[in-house]
Formats: C-alpha cells, sequence, structure tokens
C-alpha cells in the first residue's frame, strides 16, 4: 500500500485489468485518489465469507490473498467490463493499519453515498439457476411493463410452464433470504447509495427498482430487501435517527461487535460527531454511546435504562457484568472524582422509591453461613429493632437466612461509589429543581434530626480488610418514629452504614444505598455508594 495523506480527506480505488478468459488470474491496480478531485467510480457492498477459503490475486504488482466470495465478484465485474474503478473496503483499506482503519470508517458513508453506483454482489452460488434466465428476463419484461401501467395478459399455465414457475419461485426465495440482508453494514451501504444494481451467478446486472418489483411480485416477505427498500425510501426523507437505527437493527450480523454501533452511525441523521475507534475496548464504545445519546438528550429519561441494557447486549453480549463492576479492578474508591453538578453530561437522571434507612448494618453473609453465633446475634437486634412487628420481621429474616445460604447471592451487590453529587431539599417551602422524593416522613426526620447527617468530608471508607456483602435492617419513619413497612431487611455493600438509605429503582430493578450528607440549611447532597438487594429479590 502506498500510504494515505492523513491531512487529506482521501482513499484507494481498484482498477480491474481485463482478461480474454475467466480462468487467467485476476491482475488489479489499486491507485490513491482525494476527494477534492471529484473522483467517478463504484462502490462494491458484498459480504466477505468464510476467512479460511482464500486465493490469490494481484494488485499491484504483489500476491494478496482474498476470500473466494470476493475473488468471485472481482470475477464477475472483469467479465462485465465495468468502465469506472471500484472501492473495494477488503482492498482498498489496510486492514492491518487500525489507524487507517479508522480514519477510513468514519468518511464511509462519503464513500458509498458518492459512488456512481453501488454494485451489490450476492455470490456465484445463483449459477445453478442460471438456466432461469430466458424466464426472469421474461419476467423483467412484465416488471417494466408493469411499472410503465401496460396490462400483462393472464394465460393457463401448463405443466411445464408451472414447474418452470416453481422453479423460478425458488429462486427468488433464495435471493431474498440470502445471507447478504442480514449484514449489518449493508444498512449504510445500501441506505446511502443513489444508483444500486444487483449482481449474482453470471446474470446480467438487474436495478434495484426491478429487483424489488420482481420480489413483490413473488409475494416475498417483508424482510431481507424489502425492509432495505424501507429504509432507503425514509433515509431520502430524513427520518432515520440513531436511536431508531439501534433499535431496528438489533438482529443485524457482523463479525466485529464495535460494528454494531459503527456501522449505523454514517446513516443516522443525528450522529455527526461519534467518535469511532476500534481501538478503544468494546466497553467503552457503550460508554460512548450512552454519553453521546444522553449528552444531546436523544434519548428519553424514562427509556435510558431499557436503551442502555439493549446498547450494551448489541456491544458486549449477554453476559456481560455492569459497566463499574467490570471496571473495579482498576478503580479504587480513593480515586473516584466526585462532581457536585448533576446536569453534567455523563451523569442520568433516574426516578426512584425510598424503602427505609438503615437501621443495623449485620455481619458478613460468609459471617452468617458460618457462625451460628453471629445468627444469633442477628436474630436478637432483628427482636429489637422491630419489637412491634417481630413475628413478620422474625419470619422475613428466616427467608433471607436461607437465600443467603446460596454463595452466588452475596456476589450481586456492587460496591461501586458514585462520581456524582446531587442536592435535593426536605424543606418544603424550598424551590430548587431536585426535589427529595415525596416522602414526608424522611423530610420531617432530616429537619428533626439534621445533626445526625454525615459531613460532606466524611470518606467513604475503602480500606476495609473485608470487602464483602453485610445483611442489613431498615425502617421507615413517621415523625421520627419507627413505621411499619413491607420491606425491613435484605443484602448490601460492605461500604452502606447505618442512616444510609435504601432506593428501589424501578427502570432497573435493583435497589440501591444513597448516603445524604449536610449541605445549607434545609438540604441534603447525595451520592449512590452501591447496591442492595431487599428480602423479596433474592
Amino acid at each position: 500500500y502506498q500510504e494515505l495523506k492523513a491531512d487529506v480527506d482521501s482513499t484507494r480505488l481498484l482498477t480491474i485489468e481485463p482478461a480474454e478468459s475467466q480462468d487467467e488470474p485476476i491482475i488489479c491496480r489499486l491507485d490513491n485518489i482525494e476527494f477534492c478531485e471529484k473522483p467517478k467510480y463504484e462502490a462494491l457492498s458484498y459480504m466477505w465469507g468464510n476467512e479460511y477459503n482464500q486465493s490469490s490475486i494481484m494488485v499491484n504488482g504483489c500476491n494478496v490473498l482474498v476470500r473466494q466470495n470476493l475473488l468471485d465478484a472481482l470475477r464477475y465485474l472483469r467479465s462485465q467490463a465495468r468502465k469506472l474503478p471500484i472501492w473495494i473496503d477488503a482492498l482498498c483499506i489496510n486492514q492491518e493499519d487500525i489507524m487507517e482503519r479508522n480514519r477510513q470508517l468514519r468518511i464511509m458513508h462519503h464513500i458509498y453515498f458518492r459512488a456512481s453506483t453501488v454494485v451489490i454482489w450476492l455470490g456465484a452460488r445463483y449459477l445453478q439457476f442460471q438456466y432461469l434466465t430466458p424466464d426472469l428476463l421474461a419476467r423483467r419484461a412484465e416488471v417494466i411493463s408493469t411499472t410503465l401501467g401496460d396490462s400483462v395478459e393472464t394465460v393457463a399455465e401448463d405443466g411445464d410452464e408451472a414447474n418452470k414457475r416453481a422453479e423460478e419461485m425458488e429462486f427468488v426465495e433464495a435471493l431474498s433470504k440470502d445471507g447478504y440482508w442480514q449484514r449489518l453494514w449493508i444498512i449504510q451501504e445500501v441506505g446511502q447509495a443513489e444508483s444500486l444494481v444487483i449482481c449474482f451467478g453470471a446474470f446480467q446486472p438487474m436495478q434495484w427498482d426491478e429487483y424489488i418489483h420482481l420480489m413483490r411480485m413473488h409475494n416475498i416477505g417483508d424482510d431481507g430487501p424489502l425492509r432495505l427498500d424501507r429504509l432507503r425510501r425514509n433515509a431520502d426523507k430524513g427520518a432515520l435517527t440513531f436511536r431508531r437505527l439501534l433499535y431496528d437493527h438489533q438482529e443485524a450480523i457482523c463479525t466485529e461487535q464495535r460494528d454494531k454501533i459503527y456501522g449505523l452511525v454514517g446513516l443516522a441523521a443525528d450522529a455527526h460527531g461519534f467518535p469511532m475507534d476500534y481501538k478503544k475496548p468494546r466497553i467503552q464504545v457503550w460508554k460512548d454511546v450512552m454519553h453521546f445519546m444522553n449528552g444531546r438528550k436523544l434519548v428519553d429519561s424514562t427509556e435510558i435504562m431499557q436503551f442502555g441494557a439493549m446498547v450494551k447486549r448489541l456491544v458486549i453480549g449477554d453476559d456481560c457484568t455492569p459497566l463499574m463492576q467490570v471496571l473495579r479492578p482498576a478503580l479504587a474508591h480513593t480515586d473516584v472524582s466526585v462532581s457536585a453538578n448533576a446536569d453534567i453530561y455523563p451523569t442520568f437522571k433516574l426516578s426512584g422509591v425510598v424503602l427505609g434507612q438503615i437501621v443495623q448494618v449485620g455481619a458478613t453473609t460468609t459471617a452468617i453461613i458460618g457462625q451460628l453465633s453471629t445468627v444469633d446475634s442477628w436474630n436478637q437486634k432483628v427482636q429489637e429493632n422491630f419489637h412491634w412487628d417481630v413475628e413478620q420481621a422474625q419470619m422475613e429474616s428466616r427467608m433471607l437466612q436461607r437465600a443467603i445460604l446460596d454463595p452466588s447471592i452475596g456476589r450481586e451487590c456492587f460496591n461501586h461509589v458514585g462520581n456524582v453529587r446531587w442536592l435535593m431539599h426536605y424543606d418544603q417551602s424550598k424551590s430548587r429543581r431536585y426535589k427529595f422524593p415525596e416522602n414526608e416522613a424522611l423530610c420531617s426526620y432530616f429537619r428533626n434530626h439534621e445533626d445526625r447527617l454525615k459531613d460532606p468530608t466524611t470518606a467513604i471508607r475503602s480500606n476495609a480488610t473485608n470487602t464483602e456483602p453485610s445483611v442489613y435492617q431498615l425502617y421507615k419513619r413517621t415523625n421520627g418514629n419507627p413505621a411499619r413497612t413491607n420491606w425491613r431487611m435484605g443484602i448490601v455493600s460492605y461500604l452502606a452504614e447505618e442512616e444510609d438509605l435504601i432506593v428501589w429503582m424501578p427502570d432497573i430493578r435493583q435497589a440501591i444505598v444513597v448516603r445524604c450528607y449536610r449541605d445549607d440549611p434545609g438540604w441534603v447532597c447525595s451520592q449512590v455508594i452501591g447496591t442492595a438487594w431487599i428480602t423479596d429479590d433474592v
């Protein structure tokens, strides 16, 4: 490869040298071009295919290995003697140069948008249907005739004609269900194209509208090419948002999971400026999407968790653990950078329900399992703290103890400290954007016990020798006094302390631990310090 200029928008174009027979080796020439030269070219859209089945071609005098499907495409294009050079990602991008790949990735949508024609290659396997060429040509004539408004005479079919129709139907169904239509990258390649031709087997190229009409004449379903046709029409209307593309094409296939995101950026009407880099770990790509969408308010706060889970599944897979738990080995609690501005774009606003305040942090789950005297001490605390409701409390405690015998339960509590604090008021006469949850009992408690709020400079303990989760007891308050509640205890991060709040987050079906600090009179400064489970969860 001749290196592309990093400071100029440029790429390479491939010219296929003519040959007298299909058996001759493929010989090509690569030329660097700059877009300011307004080059005329075509672009190939195809499946890369099996990486283990490769053959050699000649490019700029060098032997280059290409996969079988691309070799078949090059032979087909050579046989068609197309006049313009062609852009092919596998050859026109130095795939070994990640910096170049990143630069070419950012202009991919421009490459397909500026191509005179995007050539879709479905593969050479359709040679088996080549005997249908006369019938297919006749059907194409019907397509053209119907498009022009002419009537098509219908005649009774004999047995041979019926068989041909059945074979043609088999052929058209194979075309419509070709694996090509499941590729993620075609969403951009087809969506950006001004002109499209479909190529397969040794058939003559077919115009896109002609191909789509042929599909409809055979009553092929709405998936595959017909779905792409709808996308093209919506693209012309500017209706393709990044959010909608991500939702609509979750099942599209690509070998590189980052492409689940990167392959849609160029077509989205609102994704300009999205950062793309193949060197980034996939979890960082997930963060990039969430920061980008949240910072530009492209996702409503009511669906931010659902959207985040969907994107995480696309980029990381189904087996991923929560983001900060994955990163936990690299994040010491003392290194967490705390921001007091809840409006900065990496933050997400969610609604939660205060279940109560922690009144007792008990032993670790391991101690509950292995030390029976610890269980007795815990039961005594349950009796003391819930003396007004001791029967129900002890019943819940037994349920919790049985659940703790499953060693996986404790691993579900995470110790991540949130890196944002936000202000909320508990004096109802004050007015501020971030109001305390509608919990008059809690507000009343804070008004009467301001001295029990922690100082905001208090360090979150991060030097504990045992970081296992612990059991906890909590209750609500009415005018500062305990109240009956359906949630009395559970398992909590080792960072939790008495007076911390347990807050249920409906969007993620998870309880979190929130610590409240003193601020100006009538205000509390709040911060997430981990997650928790209530007994019903476990």
